[in-house]
């Protein structure tokens, strides 16, 4: 029963949060544990692979911004902690690997999630990492190894995640899966953190896909 019912709360959620962006090919997938998002773009077909792959480089390295967002303005502090963890979460620089022999590099990004004051939740800051593949004229993105951290928005220390009905709360530090999979996810405070991430993925997405745009080399079968 409590795998059945932890399915259909998944199921639910999932629900929830595509219905903002129904029509559109763009959705968020629970699967294995894992949050994940994926796109594919395809390319002209006298674009070759190689081509292509040095190009995607310099859209990584091109705006750093884009791959650390937040859903506002936090409160303003200056405590030791946040400091800490702000230096702790820098990411100056978001390509992390390049392999050109099978045509993957990999980039990590990073999101702040700020809670109202009638929010459980405090700030979050989410992990994730952005694979691009490119391969048979096709160039896949794909986000995923999402994970989140959840702090005292005052003094950015760890806190557990507590939800209003009480019961056991939530990890401080998890798989996001975990949050939004949670007896939790049906709650407005994490479909709203839902939500952000759906937005959030989505813009990351149409900015590669708006760049291969410009360089002229998306296939117009898109």
């Amino acid at each position: 029963m409590k795998a059945l019912r932890s399915l259909s709360v998944c199921v639910i959620l999932l629900l929830i949060i595509c219905s903002s962006y129904a029509g559109t090919n763009f959705a968020m997938n629970i699967a294995n544990g894992e949050v994940v998002y994926k796109r594919t773009f395809k390319v002209q077909a006298d674009f070759t692979d190689e081509d292509a792959f040095a190009l995607l480089q310099n859209w990584f390295n091109s705006d750093a911004s884009k791959f650390t967002c937040q859903n506002t303005e936090g409160p303003k502090s200056s405590c030791k902690n946040k400091i800490e963890i702000e230096s702790a979460f820098n990411n100056p620089q978001p390509l992390q690997s390049l392999d050109p022999s099978s045509g993957r590099m990999s980039g990590r990004g990073l999101l702040k999630y700020y809670g109202n004051a009638a929010s459980t939740i405090g700030v979050l800051y989410m992990e994730y990492y952005l694979q691009i593949e490119v391969n048979g004229h096709q160039v896949t993105a794909t986000i995923s190894k999402m994970k989140y951290h959840h702090y005292n928005q005052r003094t950015y220390t760890a806190k557990p995640i507590y939800a209003w009905q009480g019961g056991k709360p939530l990890d401080s530090a998890d798989k996001l899966a975990n949050l939004l999979a949670s007896d939790q996810s049906e709650t407005r405070d994490i479909i709203e953190v839902g939500n952000f991430l759906n937005e959030t993925a989505e813009k990351l997405f149409n900015d590669l896909g708006l760049f291969l745009q410009t360089k002229r080399v998306l296939s117009e079968n898109n």
